[in-house]
């Protein structure tokens, strides 16, 4: 009723007042409660992205059972019913909650996951570079100290694609004998963000590292092309198909890769005789076609070709975590080439859909290994359609 009737600053005041010093004097005044009440309202509008959920926020904080505990210097900090010494912490600041260590309560030592009791004095300990941990979101009961634990996540994590994102580019600019300080100039760097409707130049490398545009897409938005040398392809003295693929031993027939299975170069094949568009090569392991059927016929890979081959795979995780971010870690270095990256829930498995580009069996083989040695990933599979 008072919060309706004289807002929440004044509900708080109401209440407070039995919570005076020795003398049983009131020791809140509500302008400063309105103020303090309006800044930290204020902090979490800005930590939240989500409008929806700082309104959900706010409800929570407003309407719950509250607690009522005391700073060291005696300031009463009202929580809701159930609330831990971290919910304390950031109840404080973002900064005393993230590098909280230890509390305690009533001069006696705490777990972080005690529940504040009316009355309680709470004292924070904290340790200058200390970071909080993600199993704090399961203890805390405050929606502000939730998004503040979340942001801080958010803001390493972006920090780690960031620089994922320029080591891509500077890989893709190495490949194209660009120097890349010359590349991402101020003049580039506008042209890019006002294209991409970005903002800065981390945003350009955190949307590249995620997948949202190809290192390649970003050159070539800014009209920078690949300085290539023309290499001779060493197939054999008549070669007519430009797949390096020999079919019963001559290499003028014309033929295609399957795209059920995608063979990539290094892998047993065989070629499928089709009426009207050459011969179709798959992957042995196709499970398109059968082996002893009269249409199949001998294939093999002539020599090596500057190309990449497409594939797809599927990554099994337990959950979502990091992996995505360390799956692409990976194919930076095998050199591989994703075009997409999915993640699907589907039965209630969850997977990565990955569409990628390799160089040659071992390099796929390479990087399946990668990602199977990724944490809470279960299991990884190349997909035949």
């Amino acid at each position: 009723h008072r919060i309706a009737e004289y807002g929440i600053a004044a509900h708080w005041a109401y209440k407070e007042a039995n919570y005076g010093n020795k003398k049983g004097q009131q020791t809140v005044k509500v302008q400063e409660d309105k103020l303090a009440w309006l800044r930290e309202t204020l902090e979490w509008q800005q930590e939240m992205q989500d409008p929806q959920e700082f309104l959900e926020t706010l409800k929570t904080e407003l309407f719950e059972d509250e607690v009522y505990v005391f700073t060291p210097k005696g300031a009463i900090k009202v929580l809701p019913r159930g609330a831990t010494p971290i919910d304390f912490a950031y109840k404080i600041h973002s900064e005393v909650g993230n590098t909280t260590t230890g509390a305690l309560v009533n001069s006696k030592m705490v777990k972080l996951d005690y529940e504040l009791k009316d009355g309680d004095l709470v004292e924070i300990i904290t340790k200058k570079g200390h970071a909080p941990s993600r199993g704090w979101l399961k203890i805390v009961k405050t929606e502000s100290a939730k998004s503040r634990i979340k942001a801080y996540f958010y803001r390493k994590e972006r920090e780690k694609y960031i620089s994922l994102g320029h080591e891509m580019m500077a890989n893709e600019c190495k490949k194209r004998s660009l120097d890349i300080n010359e590349v991402f100039n101020d003049e580039n760097v506008e042209k890019l963000c006002k294209s991409l409707k970005l903002e800065n130049l981390e945003d350009i490398y955190f949307s590249v590292s995620t997948l949202k545009y190809l290192p390649s897409s970003i050159l070539s938005r800014l009209e920078l092309h690949q300085e290539r040398k023309k290499q001779p392809q060493v197939l054999t003295k008549n070669n007519k198909n430009s797949n390096g693929i020999i079919i019963a031993g001559s290499n003028d027939i014309l033929c295609s890769l399957a795209t059920c299975c995608n063979p990539v170069y290094g892998e047993d094949i065989v070629g499928y005789i089709t009426r009207g568009y050459g011969v179709k090569v798959h992957s042995k392991n196709c499970p398109n076609i059968d082996l002893n059927n009269e249409r199949i016929i001998e294939a093999s890979w002539a020599e090596s070709m500057e190309s990449r081959y497409n594939t797809k795979l599927k990554v099994y995780i337990e959950d979502v975590g990091d992996i995505l971010l360390k799956i692409i870690t990976a194919s930076t270095k095998c050199e591989i080439i994703i075009d997409s990256i999915n993640l699907i829930n589907r039965n209630k498995e969850l997977f990565y859909d990955i569409s990628c580009k390799v160089k040659n069996v071992n390099n796929l083989y390479n990087f399946v290994d990668q990602i199977r040695a990724i944490d809470s990933v279960k299991d990884v599979e190349r997909i035949f359609i």
